[in-house]
Parts: structure tokens; sequence; C-alpha cells
């Protein structure tokens, strides 16, 4: 969609979300609406970090990408 996250900090997100969107606390309204007036308030850094995790997405999780991860890991063999 061309949009950045904006993620609570657990498990592994914060290294998946890599600066492509913003965190907050878990439980932290505060952070969460803070997060929220931001991305409001700045679209030319809204529009930057969501064209970055759209290439992300793209890159790492196209579907002819996944299908062939899976073919490899089924078959131990690249097409």
């Amino acid at each position: 969609m061309g949009l950045p996250a904006i993620c609570p900090k657990v498990g592994g997100i914060p290294g998946l979300l890599n600066e492509r969107g913003w965190l907050f606390t878990p439980d932290s309204t505060s952070e969460l609406s803070a997060s929220i007036k931001r991305s409001l308030k700045s679209p030319a850094e809204r529009a930057e970090l969501g064209t970055a995790s759209q290439k992300y997405i793209r890159k790492n999780f196209d579907s002819h990408r996944a299908e062939e991860r899976y073919w490899q890991l089924l078959t131990g063999n690249q097409r």
C-alpha cells in the first residue's frame, strides 16, 4: 500500500520494521498517539517511510520469490 507502519516494540517487529515506520511501547497510549500525530503532521516523512516499506515488502515477500523459496525447501533444488 506504500504506507509506513505504526507498531508496538515487541518480538521481532523492531528488526523487521527497521526504521520504515514508527514504534511505540506496548500499553503506552501516549506513545501510540504521538506516533499517529507524527505520521499525520509529516507527510514527506510518511511518504519516504512508505516508499521504503513498499520496496522492502516487494523485495522480500514477493509471491514468486516465496514460491521459489518453498520449492527449494521442499525439493532441495532451484528451478
